[in-house]
């Protein structure tokens, strides 16, 4: 199954020049939780950000790019070997936009943390219209604002409405 994870801001903003342009722990905990022991699914921008293969997962670069390698990385150029691994595991895409672009129209589930700040973004979650037709909320918890989650923030469960239902939600 095509999961989809994501962090943004009210304007569906996700990155400054390849950075994430704030610090929410309570984010990084729940990525975590969510994606350790699975397979991971990024592109190359997104995998350069961390500088090292994520802990605990496969991590899988999709790249365009034919030089592409790095030790512990699997890499491919196109998102078909990923669609067929998804058929028997769940495989988590973690970024960036384009990446998020390719897996939207597969994905069952979406995780997505929404800050509820804008932030100065050059890269968006592609969502548009596409998620107030395409999926329903299965759940919502409102994060914990402490001395190190300064931002307000709530964390959204969507799921791919398989019955043609109405669905429709907004954030």
């Amino acid at each position: 199954m095509i999961n989809i994870i994501t962090c943004v801001d009210l304007d569906f903003g996700i990155a400054r020049d390849g950075e994430i342009p704030w610090h929410l722990p309570n984010d990084l905990r729940y990525f975590r939780e969510k994606t350790e022991g699975s397979f991971v699914i990024m592109g190359s921008t997104t995998y350069e950000s961390f500088g090292k293969p994520l802990p605990n997962r496969t991590n899988i670069v999709l790249s365009r790019k034919n030089n592409f390698d790095d030790e512990g990385v699997l890499t491919y150029s196109s998102i078909e070997p990923i669609l067929i691994l998804a058929k028997w595991v769940n495989v988590w895409i973690i970024g960036g936009e384009d990446i998020y672009s390719l897996f939207l129209p597969y994905a069952k589930k979406i995780y997505l943390t929404n800050i509820l700040e804008t932030f100065d973004c050059d890269k968006f979650f592609p969502v548009g219209n596409y998620l107030n037709e395409e999926f329903r909320i299965k759940s919502v918890t409102i994060g914990v604002i402490d001395d190190k989650n300064k931002h307000e923030h709530i964390f959204f469960e969507f799921e791919r409405i398989v019955d043609g239902g109405c669905g429709h939600v907004s954030i």
